[in-house]
C-alpha cells in the first residue's frame, strides 16, 4: 500500500485561503465559559446558522487575553462562573464594550446576575436557546447600529 502526499496547487491554495479569510470576516465570535461541554457544543450549533462562531472554555483563567484574541460579540457565563470571576472582572469586560449573558437554571439567577452588572440574563429550559438566539441577534443588531 503506498501512501500519496495530498497538497494544493496555487490556485486551490489561493482559493482555499481566500474562502478560510471570507469566513473569517463574515463570522462573529462568541466566547461561552462554561463547565459543561456539550451544552457548549448545543449552543454552537444553535448560534453558527446565525454567523456566529462559539468559542467554548470551562475555565477563566486567562478570560481577559481570550477576549483580547477573539474580539467577541457576547460572553455567555454560566451564574456560577460569573459568581468565581467576580465583579471586577465583568467591569473589566464592561470595559472592553462586550456584552455579558448569564445562561443558567438558577432560580434566584436573574436576580444573582442583575448585582454582578450582568447585561442578559436567559434562563435555561427547554426555550433557553431560542431566548439566548434572540438576545445574540439583539447584540448584534446594536452593533451593525453602531458601526
Amino acid at each position: 500500500m503506498s501512501i500519496k502526499k495530498a497538497y494544493l496547487n496555487e490556485d486551490e491554495y489561493a482559493n482555499s485561503m481566500w474562502q478560510l479569510k471570507n469566513k473569517f470576516i463574515q463570522m462573529k465570535n462568541v466566547l461561552m465559559f462554561y463547565d459543561d461541554a456539550i451544552l457548549i457544543d448545543l449552543v454552537r450549533i444553535s448560534l453558527e446558522d446565525k454567523g456566529i462562531d462559539v468559542f467554548g472554555f470551562s475555565n477563566t483563567k486567562n478570560i481577559i487575553n481570550q477576549v483580547k484574541q477573539y474580539d467577541p460579540l457576547a460572553v455567555i457565563l454560566d451564574l456560577n462562573i460569573a459568581v468565581e470571576i467576580g465583579k471586577e472582572t465583568i467591569n473589566s469586560l464592561k470595559a472592553f464594550n462586550i456584552p455579558t449573558v448569564i445562561f443558567s437554571s438558577d432560580l434566584n439567577g436573574r436576580k444573582n446576575a442583575e448585582k454582578a452588572g450582568i447585561d442578559f440574563f436567559v434562563k435555561k429550559s427547554s426555550y433557553g436557546f431560542e431566548e439566548l438566539e434572540k438576545v445574540i441577534e439583539k447584540i448584534l443588531e446594536k452593533e451593525k447600529m453602531a458601526v
